[in-house]
């Protein structure tokens, strides 16, 4: 069972919504998101909760120039012709987290139980 709950709302944007089982469990992850200095570590350990299909990208694999968190679902991705890097060839959502400089995303997941990433462009 997933610690959270992905929903795309009617104007594309993505709310990812913390399902704890417990008090308890609600503060190891506030926890987490206060101590940990890398979103990267964060991301890390959430991506392994999200519903199967949701995953963190890379902004190069998006064309993104950008250190915001991205999520994707059911990304397709292709190798580069120099084989160094991978690059979105197909989704059916992409969405990012454009206030990520000034507010911390799982901060706001944790404490208010949600928070939406923006609808980035479509690659179809």
């Amino acid at each position: 069972m997933s610690l959270f709950e992905c929903q795309v709302k009617n104007n594309g944007d993505l709310v990812i919504l913390f399902k704890p089982l417990l008090n308890s469990t609600r503060r190891i992850w506030l926890l987490l998101a206060k101590t940990l200095s890398e979103d990267v570590l964060m991301a890390k350990y959430i991506s392994e909760e999200l519903p199967i299909g949701y995953e963190f990208l890379t902004p190069e694999s998006v064309g993104g120039l950008t250190e915001s968190p991205i999520i994707g679902k059911d990304v397709e991705f292709d190798t580069s012709p120099d084989g160094k890097s991978c690059y979105v060839v197909k989704d059916s959502g992409v969405w990012w987290y454009p206030d990520y400089q000034i507010m911390n995303p799982w901060l706001e997941l944790f404490t208010s139980n949600s928070v939406t990433f923006t609808k980035a462009e479509d690659y179809d």
